[in-house]
Formats: structure tokens, C-alpha cells, sequence
């Protein structure tokens, strides 16, 4: 059968394009011709009845497919569905009728109500609503649950049965599909006849000795060869070319750039599509432009469908058709302008189920689409516009008019007509267009907040402005105002900028004020201006001083703007904000009514001294105008304050039980050298309970007054002649060593440098240092050994080292009403005085004389303590040692049997030396007497009874010394380990447990 080249060539092409499925000639459904005569199969089913007999005995097999594909969900999964639907109709129906109006009658009491028939419109709704979703989710849900009984009872069955009716279903799709060929073929076999008179029949016979039967469609056209396809594509071409340059002599505009190659010519238009189209004959009366393919130049880049291609090849066909190559164009640009709107509008809803939840509005209105950005920010509103525009005026007159795409920006409801924004059409990013249009609009609300700023009247030293514009991909355009550092000791860098997507203003850094601030614009955005961030930051200033202040505890009494502003207006009429401080001292020693001021404008900033009342504020003194720099923070203002208040402080020192004559200089300057004053130590040192101790000649100077600009503290000296013979064990080590703060005069006296804090009594802290040197000259006295090492660091501290690397430090309480004495043991992890840290410490802040008992008593358990480390370090049996004081311990052995020792010590005097006897026992219990083996109790009575030297029986217990209490319980040890057997692992005792670093140990387990 022949068929046309033209029909075969486009064939061909429209394969290597890709579309299979469009053809300029669709043949009818074909057979395999080896399966029968005229295309017709011969199929013989199994089961089939062959002169009335079946081929098999066995019945089809069904389809089950249905098991293996997707649309089999399990019954849990369906139940799961249900519940969702179930809950989500719940939501719905309390959602309508918590929206159903209430009428306003009166509930009874106790939810009573009459016994007269509902009639209220509303109740009746809700009822006739919560009626209907229990009626039909209690439907469903006995549906569901027959369901499962059949299916759990006979559940093959019930898959047999599903797979029987798919395959009933199929064949009757099948049975259906043949009837419907069958008709067709007969409608097709009509042109089998032959016609009357059939004039080519006739020509075809005398020519060829023969005649071609009609072509009904029903076979496949031979393909062509690889050389016949060449020939075909090459001839298509130059028909192409010809009918180009013939026949088309005006091409569209728009479509100058194509190219010819593979027997069709591609046309391109930049930035929008190449379009392919082949002809079979130059004439274009006899052959018209054919569709081949279409792909676009933007991104992203669309897919046409195998569904659309087809209806979009009969538009592309019937366009070329009407209008030749310009309607091809106009239809191919005009899709590719509404695709463009079409992804925009896609984009944004993509946007606003996503990153811009709640930040955009969009609105389509035939070809024009409007995107409205920050859509919660008050004031004008501001859009972008993305449309197809008309092309008139867009070009010159030479040039053919044309749709195209337009994109315009309303800024705050005007057009930006002098900014370029979506100019580029080949990359279609409406992420990318509204983040650019969003930073310009950013870049103009800053700009115009700088030039309100700097209208106004700002001192160069009190704030510094800068407009960063970043108009650049990932930039962000913000506004930087810099305060001094000597007016922003907490924050000196603020930050303006706003967020991208919700177009709110953003401060940074996120401190408290700043916070406030921005809280009350996020409602409001407008009302950020010039005069509400010029008071913000006057408020960051105040905010400065207050970190600060509070830091070194300054205590705030007042802050307002209007009140200060008029009472000191005398004074300067620029401050915005005022707030008053009182330094962190003792309320007592602080003058009442007396406070430290500080005013804040953008003009300048200031320090006053204030004294203060119920109803008026007094500006005494400005002492610190305008500082350029703080080089240590508050420390420069509260020394200078300092210096204006001492003289209040001194005067307030003076007390009637002490006597004491003032010595002045001719030129006194208080935070150099100070008054002098002589005074008696024994008015000093003189208590209600004790005597006076009489090794200080009077009377002592008591001088300096200096004061340190590190801290609140005057630093004195004190000279002290002593009486012959007192204090010798201190002044040896003097001798020897030096101590600071301590020296010796030239007379053999001494000095002794102190320091007093602001609002501390001068003779108190005097006091204070008196009594250290005599706890420096005990200190001394029980360390001078030769075993020992004695390191005095001071008037409040001691180091002293003993045994085998072994040190203890002892910090004195230089304040008797704040601060209390402590102990560091070094190393603080196998320091054998760990355990009795705590009590220890106790010890040393009972009275003034007990610093020597507790040094005694740290040499006194020196050795007990160490030989019980030894004893819980060993393997085997191990004790258990409990501490209950520093001379009361309990040695407890867990085994069979579990046994239990105390030891405890008593302090005696022995002339005006403290000695310590220890006493070793079987500890009692409460309980049942622990019984032990005979030869265990014979064993511990020959130890009561000869313990060996340096200890005393006592029948059933034992005294010794400080050497024979290890020894003691060293023997009593080795005794229990012969005959306790453990009746669990030993565990391991680590001092650690008992010490951290650094010398702070934890606190003594306690013994009830």
C-alpha cells in the first residue's frame, strides 16, 4: 500500500522531536497479519469448548493485582482516616456552635430548667447540628465495625470475592472494547468498494499491469531507511529555505533569527521560546506551515504536557494557518506573556503558604497581577504590579507594536517612576523581586529617619550617625548610631534596620529598653520619628549608667522628665531624662537627702551632685560636665563624689567614748593626704567582758585617709610603740621576713597600714587591726617548731605548712559584722584535714581567742587523721569513719560481725599550754548487743588491757596522746582484720568526695 512522503517525512520528524503521539495521519488499530487473514487474530481462551468438550478442567485465573497496588490500604489505616474525619467534623461543629448566638434567658440554678418545651431557634440548631454528626459518624462507625467481623470471620473469602469481580469488570471492559471494533472495521470497510467509474483503478492497471487495493489504515506504513530519511530531511530543507526567501518576504520583526536544520527551521525569539515548523512544498498554497515543537528560554522552564501538546499544535497550526508566520509569533508571544503572569501568581501563593505567611496579599485582575507586601505594617500601602502591557510607546516608529511585561512598584501608594525594579523577565523569581523591592523600600524609610535626625540639634560628642545602604543580593540597608563610650558604658552601637518579609522596624542590640521601644512601634509603626529615637536614645544613655550602676549596687531614688526638667531648669532647660542615684554604701553612713544626678540629651550629658526633698529637687554642684572618655566606667564619678562627701563621712566618725585630738594640715586635700588623729589603744581596744590588753603604748597615730580609686575604701596608717618585751614571737618574724602592710619603725615600733570602707567608723577598723596583730603574734607563737612553716601574707591571712607538703591557710574576719573567718586546705584533695574542714572553720569564728585552739587542734588530728586514711585505703576489710566534730569520730566496720569504735578528745591545760587527750572505746549501740567470737573478745580485752606505750587502760577503753592515737587504733585494725569477714565489696573511699578544687572542700558528714 503506498502512502504519501509528506505524511511519512512528518512523521519522522515529529519521532525526533519527541512527540510520538501526534501525527498528521492516525491509521485505525491494526493486527499481526501472520495471526490471521485482513488483520484478524484467531485466539483460542483456555476453557474453551471444542466440540463440545473443555481444553482444561481448571477454571481462569482471577485477578489479583489489586492486592500489590496502591489503592489496597489496610484496614488500620482506614480506621485511622475515620478517627481524623470524625475529630475534624468535630472541630467543625463546636467552631458553629460556639458561632450560634446565645439567646439571654436566665440558666436556673444548678442547670435546672422549666419543664415547658424548648423553642429557642438557637438551642434547636445546635441540638438538630450535634443530632446530625452522631447520627452519621454512628452510621460509619457500625459499617466499619461489620466490616472488620467479616473480614476477620472469613477474610479470603472476602478477598476471592473482590478478585472474581475485578475480573468479571475486565472482561466486560473487553467485551465492550471488541464490540466497538468490530463496528468500527465495518464503518471503515465501506471504502473497500470500489467506485464508479474508477478512473485511477483504471490508469494504475494499464500502466502496471495492475491495481493497489484501498488503504484502510489498519497496517503500519513500512518505515523508512536511515538514506531515504537523509534524502527526505535535506529536500524539506531546501523547500524551507526556498519558500523562506521566496514566498516570505516580510518576515515578523521579531522573528529575523532562525536557523535550518534537520529539515525544519527553528525560529527564536531571546528570552521567550524557539519555535519549530517544517513545509513540504515551497508553494504555500499547497503546503502550509506545520507544527514540530515548542520550548521556552525563561526559567523555569514549563513541560508541556502530553495532553496539552496536541491543543496547543492545533492553535500554533491554525494561527500559522490563518496569518502565516506573524500569527505563529503573536500566538506563541502572547502565551509566553500570560505564562509568565500565571507562574508569577503561582509563585506568590507558593510564597504565602510558606516563608510569607500573613505577609503578602495578591489579587489577579484578567492579565495583571498586584502583590501587596507587609501587609501588616499601618500607614500607606505599598504593591507590586506585574502585567501585560499593550507595547504602545514603547518604541519608535520604524517598529512593529507588540505585547509585553511590564512590572511597577507603588511606594507607600505612589509609583516609584525613576526606579527600574523586574527588569528582567528571563528568570522569573518573584522571591527575588519582592526581597529587592522590600530593600529599596528599607534603604528610603532609613534615609529619610537619617535626614529627621540630623535637622535637629545634635552634639557631635553625644551621637554619631550612619547611613549604611546595601542595595546588593543579601545585603540589608540599616541605620548606625553611635554613642560616646563615655556616655554609653552598656550599650554604644544601635542598630535601626527592617525585617524583609514583614517590613516591622528591627533594633538591635535586644536590650531592655530597646525591647520596650520596639514593642510599642510594632503596633504602630509610624510612630517611630526622629524625636522618638532622639528620647530612645537618651533612654539607652540612662540605660548605660544603670547596668553599671547597679553593678557597683547603686541604689535608683528617682527618674522622671518632666519634674527634673523644671527643677533644673534653672540650671539647663535640654535634658530629656534625669535619674538620680545613691552609691552602695550603708544607709546610715550615706548623707539623707543627698544623691547623685545624671541628665541626658542629645546636646550633652552630665553629672550633678543633688540634695534632695519631698517636693523640690536642688542641683548643688555640677562636677563631671561633659566627659569625653571614662577610662574605668562609674570608678572616675564615685571617686570624685567621694571626695566631695568626705568630709560628711568624717564628721559622722566622731564618737563621744573615744578620745582622740585631730591633727590638720595647713593645706588639706582629702584624696591625698588626709587628717591625723591621735588616739588612745586602750579606748580602742577597751570591752565591756575583757581587759585591756597592755602591750601598745599610748597614744597610737592613726593617719592617711587616701583614698583608692580602685574600690570604696580609705587606706590609713597606724603607728604603735610597743612596751618592752610584748609582741616578740611577731616582731621575730619581722625580723626575718617581711609581712605586708606590717613594718618596723626605726624606734622599734610599728606600722601598720589598713583600709576603711566609706561610712565605716575609723575606730572600728583601727580596732580591728590591733586585734589582728595579736592573732598574727599567737599565730607565730604555735608555729615556731621544726617540723613547721609559718608564712604570715598579711593582717587578715596565715599560710602554715606541715607534714609532708601539707598547707592550711587561715583567713582572719577583717569586718567582725560581715565577713567571717575560713580555712583553705591545700591539696585540697589528700589533705587529711578535708573531713574536719567545716568544723574547723566553726571553730575559728566562735570568739577572738580561738584562733589558737584551732591551730592546736589541726596539729593535735594531724596523726589520727592520717593513720585513718591509711586504714581506708588498705584492701580487705575497711572502716567506715563518720566525723562528728573535730574530736569525735566513729570508726564503723561493715562485715560479719559489724562492729563500731569511738574516739574522742578532750582538751586540758596544762599551764599556759592546751594539750589534747584522746579516748578509745567500743562504740554503744541502741539495739541488740553485736555478738562476737570468743577469741575475737580476748583479743580486744588483752588491747584494752596492755595497749602498749604511751597509752593508759582503761579496762575496756584506752587514753593516750596525739602519737599514741594512731599507733592505737593501727593495732586495734590489724585486730579486726583477723577476725571480721566482709559481707560485700570494699568500697573505695576518695577524699575527693570530700573536696573540690581549689581549696574549697564540702561540708563534714554529721553523726547523730
Amino acid at each position: 500500500m503506498d502512502q504519501q512522503p509528506s505524511a511519512i517525512a512528518l512523521d519522522t520528524i515529529k519521532q525526533e522531536a519527541g512527540d510520538s503521539n501526534a501525527a498528521l495521519s492516525q491509521p485505525g488499530p491494526g493486527a499481526d497479519s501472520a495471526n490471521g487473514s485482513n488483520g484478524f487474530a484467531t485466539v483460542k481462551p483456555e476453557g474453551a469448548v471444542v466440540n463440545g468438550d473443555f481444553t482444561k478442567h481448571t477454571l481462569p485465573p482471577l485477578d489479583d493485582s489489586w492486592r500489590a497496588s496502591a489503592a489496597n490500604v489496610s484496614f488500620g489505616k482506614m480506621l485511622e482516616r475515620m478517627g481524623q474525619g470524625c475529630y475534624a467534623d468535630l472541630s467543625e461543629l463546636v467552631t458553629k456552635l460556639g458561632d450560634i448566638p446565645v439567646s439571654d434567658v436566665a440558666a436556673q440554678v444548678n442547670g435546672l430548667r422549666p419543664a415547658t418545651e424548648d423553642t429557642d431557634p438557637a438551642s434547636l440548631k445546635k441540638k438538630s447540628l450535634v443530632m446530625e454528626f452522631t447520627s452519621t459518624w454512628r452510621e460509619r462507625f457500625i459499617k466499619a465495625r461489620i466490616i472488620s467481623d467479616w473480614a476477620r470471620t472469613s477474610g479470603e473469602d472476602v478477598a476471592k470475592f473482590i478478585d472474581l469481580r475485578n475480573t468479571l469488570r475486565d472482561r466486560e471492559v473487553r467485551i465492550q472494547s471488541a464490540i466497538q471494533g468490530i463496528f468500527n472495521l465495518k464503518i471503515e470497510a465501506i471504502n473497500l468498494r470500489m467506485p464508479e467509474p474508477n478512473i485511477k483503478g483504471a490508469m494504475q492497471y494499464l500502466s502496471n499491469g495492475k491495481s493497489s487495493y484501498p488503504d484502510l489504515g489498519l497496517l503500519k506504513p513500512k518505515p523508512l531507511e536511515a538514506k531515504e530519511v537523509l534524502e527526505l530531511t535535506n529536500e524539506m530543507g531546501v523547500q524551507a529555505n526556498l519558500r523562506i526567501w521566496l514566498n516570505e518576504p516580510q518576515l515578523p520583526y521579531y522573528m529575523s533569527e532562525y536557523t535550518i536544520a534537520n529539515g525544519r527551521v527553528t525560529w527564536r525569539t531571546p528570552g521567550e521560546f524557539e519555535v519549530d515548523l517544517a513545509c513540504v512544498d515551497e508553494d504555500p498554497a499547497k503546503s502550509p506551515w506545520y507544527f514540530v515543537d515548542l520550548r521556552f528560554l525563561f526559567c523555569p522552564t514549563p513541560v508541556i504536557s502530553d495532553d496539552a501538546r496536541p491543543h496547543l499544535e492545533a492553535q500554533i497550526n491554525a494561527a500559522t494557518a490563518a496569518k502565516g508566520l506573524q500569527g505563529c509569533y503573536d500566538f506563541c508571544h502572547n502565551y509566553v506573556l500570560d505564562y509568565r503572569i500565571a507562574e508569577m501568581e503561582s509563585q506568590a501563593y507558593a510564597l504565602l503558604r510558606d516563608r510569607w505567611f500573613d505577609a503578602l496579599r495578591i489579587e489577579r485582575l484578567r492579565r495583571v497581577l498586584t502583590v501587596q507586601y507587609w501587609t501588616n505594617r499601618g500607614g500607606h500601602k505599598s504593591w507590586v504590579e506585574l502585567g501585560v502591557h499593550s507595547g504602545k510607546g514603547q518604541h519608535g516608529s520604524h517598529q512593529p507594536v507588540t505585547p509585553v511585561n511590564f512590572c511597577r512598584w507603588f511606594l507607600d501608594g505612589k509609583l516609584a517612576e525613576y526606579v527600574n525594579v523586574g527588569d528582567d523577565w528571563t528568570t522569573l523569581d518573584l522571591e527575588r523581586l519582592l526581597i529587592d523591592v522590600q530593600r529599596r523600600h528599607s534603604a528610603q524609610d532609613l534615609k529619610n529617619l537619617e535626614q529627621g535626625l540630623r535637622a535637629r540639634k545634635i552634639s557631635p560628642e553625644m551621637l554619631t550617625i550612619e547611613f549604611k545602604e546595601d542595595l546588593e543580593d543579601g545585603g540589608n540597608s540599616h541605620l548606625v548610631l553611635t554613642l560616646p563610650s563615655a556616655h554609653a558604658a552598656c550599650t554604644r552601637v544601635i542598630t535601626v534596620g527592617i525585617a524583609p518579609m514583614t517590613g516591622k522596624w528591627s533594633l538591635a542590640p535586644r536590650t531592655k529598653e530597646i525591647r520596650a521601644f520596639e514593642q510599642s512601634i510594632l503596633k504602630d509603626p509610624t510612630a517611630l520619628t526622629p524625636t522618638t529615637l532622639e528620647r530612645l536614645v537618651c533612654s539607652v544613655m540612662q540605660q548605660g549608667v544603670e547596668h553599671e550602676a547597679l553593678k557597683r549596687g547603686w541604689t535608683l531614688t528617682r527618674r522622671s522628665f518632666a519634674e527634673q526638667q523644671r527643677a533644673f531648669k534653672e540650671y539647663f532647660d535640654d535634658a530629656y531624662e534625669v535619674s538620680m542615684w545613691e552609691p552602695a554604701v550603708p544607709q546610715k553612713t550615706w548623707p539623707a537627702g543627698w544623691a547623685i544626678a545624671y541628665s541626658t540629651s542629645l546636646q550633652s550629658a552630665r553629672w550633678w551632685i543633688v540634695q534632695l526633698s519631698a517636693d523640690f529637687v536642688r542641683a548643688t554642684d555640677e562636677f563631671f560636665p561633659q566627659p569625653k572618655a571614662w577610662s574605668r566606667g562609674l570608678k572616675d564619678i564615685e571617686d570624685i563624689a567621694l571626695s566631695k562627701f568626705q568630709r560628711i563621712v568624717l564628721s559622722m566618725q566622731k564618737s563621744p567614748k573615744i578620745r582622740y585630738r585631730e591633727e590638720k594640715y595647713k593645706q588639706v586635700q582629702f584624696t591625698e593626704h588626709g587628717p591625723c588623729y591621735f588616739v588612745n589603744a586602750s579606748d580602742l581596744l577597751r570591752t565591756e567582758n575583757t581587759e585591756t590588753p597592755h602591750w601598745s603604748l599610748d597614744p597610737i597615730k592613726i593617719s592617711g585617709g587616701k583614698l583608692l580609686r580602685q574600690s570604696w575604701r580609705f587606706k590609713h596608717e597606724m603607728r604603735i610603740a610597743l612596751r618592752p618585751g610584748r609582741l616578740q614571737h611577731l616582731r621575730r618574724y619581722l625580723s626575718n621576713l617581711k609581712i605586708p602592710g606590717i613594718m618596723v619603725s626605726d624606734n622599734g615600733g610599728l606600722v601598720v597600714e589598713f583600709q576603711s570602707e566609706l561610712g565605716e567608723s575609723l575606730w572600728e577598723a583601727a580596732r580591728v587591726a590591733l586585734r589582728s596583730l595579736s592573732t598574727l603574734n599567737t599565730c607565730a607563737r604555735l608555729t615556731n617548731g621544726p617540723h613547721l612553716k609559718c608564712i604570715i601574707a598579711g593582717l587578715d591571712q596565715i599560710k602554715i605548712g606541715y607534714g609532708s607538703d601539707l598547707w592550711v591557710q587561715i583567713h582572719f574576719a577583717t569586718e567582725l559584722s560581715t565577713v567571717v573567718s575560713r580555712i583553705t586546705l591545700e591539696p585540697s584533695t589528700t589533705n587529711p584535714h578535708a573531713r574536719i574542714r567545716v568544723a574547723l572553720e566553726a571553730m575559728l569564728n566562735r570568739n577572738e581567742q580561738s584562733v589558737a585552739l584551732t591551730i592546736r587542734h589541726l596539729f593535735a588530728t594531724y596523726k589520727l587523721l592520717l593513720a585513718m586514711s591509711k586504714l581506708e585505703a588498705e584492701e580487705g576489710v575497711r572502716p567506715f569513719v563518720y566525723v562528728r566534730d573535730t574530736t569525735e569520730y566513729r570508726i564503723q566496720y561493715m562485715g560479719n560481725p559489724n562492729i563500731a569504735f569511738d574516739i574522742s578528745g578532750h582538751m586540758l591545760a596544762q599551764g599556759d599550754r592546751l594539750s589534747l587527750k584522746w579516748h578509745l572505746r567500743r562504740a554503744a549501740t541502741d539495739g541488740p548487743a553485736v555478738e562476737i567470737s570468743e577469741g575475737f573478745s580476748k583479743a580486744l580485752q588483752d588491747f584494752w588491757t596492755e595497749p602498749g606505750l604511751d597509752c593508759m587502760s582503761l579496762k575496756t577503753a584506752l587514753s593516750t596522746n596525739d602519737e599514741g592515737i594512731a599507733t592505737a587504733i593501727e593495732k586495734l585494725h590489724a585486730i579486726v582484720r583477723r577476725f571480721v569477714v566482709p559481707t560485700q565489696p570494699a568500697l573505695v573511699v576518695d577524699n575527693t568526695t570530700n573536696a573540690t578544687q581549689n581549696g574549697q572542700q564540702s561540708d563534714v558528714i554529721m553523726l547523730d
